[in-house]
Formats: structure tokens, C-alpha cells, sequence
């Protein structure tokens, strides 16, 4: 088999000994690596036929095979060895057949039939009584002139903490004096005292006051609303209840609004 130069790969002969004839390099030793002179002898020599299996391909075993019987008990020895004395038997998933309940025990067990009606009267019961209190509220102006609609309001906004409305009568307020007169404190002003009157039976709240200015021909030239802090004595609470069959003063101090105008009107709200 002709081989080649290491150094130079020009080819030489099988049986060629010695340095290269091209360029005067040595050969390697027979004991380098890069000798493969040993390959040749291997390719040349027949292969022996014993090593081979003259059987045919091979399958792996059947797991019904003894041998295969003897492999996994000899596991099962070795893992029962290692692990048996850990291991605890893991619990039953599957319940008894005895405590099983099938669908149709299911769907038979419902509420009898007197325990459903009281639950559908209670819940009913509860819904008018709901839609009382929400209608007793939204007409509390109303309510509140009864004294049983009184009584049920102080029922409900006791443990609410609200306030309930007072009762009111506008047509029990009487405005029994009234005087008008030019003050100098401030300057160009106007004073308006009135004599306020209750005549209702009942406490009710103090009212609002329009006070309306009038020309010589009865036209309005100006008017304005006061609320009960405006014209209430200093340190009087704005808050209290007009007391029933009493009297209030009330005073009023307005612009002096010149020659035009000669009349004032007030109402009460």
C-alpha cells in the first residue's frame, strides 16, 4: 500500500525504507503516533466468525419470562429492603359502599314544605317592612303631623343617630309688632324690629323671613330672605324650637334704600 511524506506528501512505496528521495526527511519511529502501519495488517486479516452471532438479531426477554420474574422480585427484595420500614400503606380513596349516596337520595332530600313557606313569609315580611320605613321617611314633612308618624320617626332615628323633622305650621306664626326706623349705627341705615307670636299647641322651629320694600304705587323694589341666625337676638341658639303660646323679638338691620321706597311687607316661611 503506498503511503506519503510526513513533511513534503510525496507518495511512497509500501516496502520504501529510509529518508524521502524529495526532500531528505526521516520516517517517524515505529512506536509514534503517527505510525497507522498496524492498520494495514488489521484490514488485511479475516474477520473471525465466532465472534459473531449466528443466532440472528436478537429480541429483548418476555416480562412473563422466568428470568424476568426473578429480575423484578429481586428488585422488589431490594427496594422492600431499603425502603419497607419508612413506608406507611396510603389511606383508602374509594369510601365505603355503605355511606355512598346516590343521585336519586340526593334529589329526595329537599326542605319539607312548611319550613320553605316560613322562610318565603319571613323574607316577604321583611321587605314590607323596608318599604314602610323608606315610605315613612320620604314623606316625613307629611308623617310628622301625626302623632303616631312623630313617634315612629323617633323609633327610626334613635338608633340611627339622625334628626327628624319638627313639626311645622306656618299658619300658627303671627307677626303681632313690627317697626321701622332710620339708625345712625351704622350710618343710613335701616332698623326693623318685629314681635314674633306662636300660637300652635306644639314646638315647632323658627321661621324665615321675607322682607319685601315697596314703592308709592305698591311695586316691589326690593326683597330678601332672612334665616333665623340673621335675625335672632346675639346669642340666642338659631337651633331651638319656637316654644308654643310664646313670643320672640326679632331685629333686622338693612341699607337705608333712599326716598323711593315708602312701604316694606314681610312674610313668613
Amino acid at each position: 500500500m503506498p503511503t506519503e511524506c510526513p513533511s513534503c506528501q510525496h507518495r511512497l512505496p509500501a516496502d520504501h525504507q529510509g529518508p524521502c528521495p524529495a526532500c531528505g526527511a526521516q520516517p517517524p519511529a515505529s512506536g509514534d503516533e503517527d505510525d497507522f502501519s498496524w492498520l494495514d495488517s488489521c484490514l488485511t486479516e479475516p474477520i473471525d466468525s465466532s465472534i459473531l452471532d449466528d443466532g440472528g438479531p436478537r429480541s429483548l426477554p418476555s416480562t412473563s419470562s422466568p428470568e424476568s420474574h426473578g429480575f423484578e422480585s429481586s428488585l422488589a427484595h431490594d427496594f422492600d429492603s431499603r425502603f419497607g420500614g419508612h413506608l406507611k400503606p396510603a389511606p383508602e380513596m374509594v369510601p365505603p359502599r355503605a355511606s355512598a349516596i346516590s343521585v336519586d337520595d340526593a334529589l329526595s332530600r329537599r326542605v319539607p314544605g312548611w319550613l320553605k313557606s316560613l322562610g318565603f313569609g319571613l323574607l316577604a315580611l321583611l321587605l314590607l317592612i323596608a318599604l314602610a320605613l323608606q315610605l315613612l321617611w320620604f314623606n316625613r314633612e307629611q308623617a310628622v303631623e301625626s302623632p303616631l308618624g312623630r313617634q315612629l320617626l323617633n323609633a327610626l332615628c334613635h338608633p340611627l343617630g339622625c334628626q327628624p323633622p319638627q313639626r311645622r305650621d306656618l299658619e300658627r306664626l303671627r307677626i303681632l309688632l313690627n317697626d321701622v326706623k332710620p339708625t345712625e349705627r351704622p350710618a343710613k341705615s335701616l332698623l326693623i324690629t318685629l314681635t314674633l307670636g306662636n300660637t300652635a299647641d306644639f314646638d315647632q322651629p323658627f321661621p324665615r323671613i321675607d322682607v319685601t320694600l315697596l314703592d308709592t304705587e305698591e311695586r316691589v323694589v326690593g326683597k330678601r330672605r332672612f334665616a333665623p341666625q340673621d335675625y335672632l337676638l346675639p346669642g340666642s341658639d338659631p337651633k331651638r324650637l319656637f316654644r308654643a303660646h310664646s313670643i320672640a323679638d326679632a331685629s333686622i338691620l338693612l341699607a337705608d334704600p333712599g326716598p323711593r321706597v315708602t312701604g316694606y311687607r314681610f312674610d313668613l316661611y
